[in-house]
């Protein structure tokens, strides 16, 4: 075996996850998202040279089945190795995702950095709360049985009856161009 097929299977793995409701609207998610992804640069550069090989996985939860799937509690998560990166689960409204499902009372994730509440997390608080866990690495994933929350059940809810709704538009709408077809 030569020294770089040696290197490669010596390398330790860190498998990062993004899971999110939305990517289009909601600004919490969209900015996680640009700025986990300066984080991952970093992290990289960090990790590379400890020998890390570093693997990211983007996860839209757009259904319950997803959410039951992946045990999603909130939106947006980071996790490293299966673990939140957050130590506390924190969540003020979000009126962007209370405009996806048409129910004003939905709360996504706000992350705490010191005394202060952020809707967005800094790129600098990602790479720090990865690294936490990644050296926490015999941190042991206590999991129970999962239940949805409630704001979750909610967000679906909200969102599968708007989806009905245009849907039964876009039949009418259908109907219509039938309709008037047939007349010719």
């Amino acid at each position: 075996m030569d020294m770089y097929k040696a290197d490669f299977l010596k390398k330790k793995k860190i498998k990062i996850e993004y899971l999110y409701l939305d990517l289009n609207t909601c600004k919490r998610c969209v900015k996680t998202n640009d700025n986990l992804n300066l984080a991952i640069k970093d992290i990289c550069n960090i990790l590379g040279k400890e020998g890390y090989e570093v693997e990211l996985s983007k996860i839209k939860i757009d259904s319950i089945y997803l959410a039951e799937k992946y045990e999603f509690l909130t939106s947006p998560t980071i996790r490293v190795n299966e673990i939140d990166v957050m130590e506390i689960l924190l969540e003020t409204n979000c009126s962007e995702c209370g405009e996806i499902c048409g129910n004003n009372e939905i709360s996504c994730r706000s992350w705490k950095h010191e005394e202060e509440i952020l809707d967005v997390p800094t790129v600098e608080m990602i790479v720090h709360k990865m690294l936490k866990v990644i050296k926490e690495k015999d941190r042991k994933i206590e999991k129970g049985i999962y239940v949805m929350p409630d704001n979750l059940k909610k967000f679906f809810s909200g969102k599968d009856k708007i989806n009905k709704i245009k849907n039964m538009k876009s039949l009418k709408i259908k109907r219509k161009i039938i309709s008037i077809d047939a007349n010719k």
